[in-house]
């Protein structure tokens, strides 16, 4: 598609499904964002809007397009997003280094095993690893 095709179009989205000028959020697209109207479910339509919204949150410099430095910025951004939070799980003694003992003590814990373990069996089933796989997705998606 080109430049101005894809303009038009992230323009046309915008004004017709109303879109504020600044769509963010520090968690990226919420559920509550593409929820227009409310109800508490989510329509076709509102759906779309997820794609103009993630445009409009990566268009630092709102031109209606994404350069190639924006991409990587917010790749980044969702890269550094991701390593606070595995620090702040592992890093117990919080001096910015993750050893090889804080990483056996999480394992120790069993937390992870457990999470994927739903039914409790001590055991993982090809489905409770497929859900768990599925999950981690979901939690690394802007």
């Amino acid at each position: 598609m080109k430049r101005g095709k894809v303009i038009t179009y992230f323009v046309a989205m915008s004004i017709g499904l109303g879109l504020p000028a600044l769509a963010q959020t520090d968690k990226g697209v919420t559920f509550q964002l593409l929820d227009r109207d409310g109800n508490g479910e989510l329509t076709p339509s509102e759906m779309e809007r997820m794609r103009v919204v993630r445009l409009q949150q990566m268009d630092t410099d709102g031109n209606g397009a994404i350069s190639k430095a924006e991409m990587v910025a917010a790749t980044q951004a969702t890269a550094e997003s991701r390593a606070d939070r595995i620090f702040a799980r592992l890093d117990a003694d919080d001096n910015g280094e993750i050893s090889a003992e804080e990483i056996e003590a999480q394992a120790q814990r069993g937390r992870g095993f457990r999470r994927i373990d739903a039914d409790g069996n001590g055991t993982i089933s090809e489905e409770e690893f497929a859900q768990a796989r599925e999950k981690m997705r979901d939690r690394r998606r802007p």
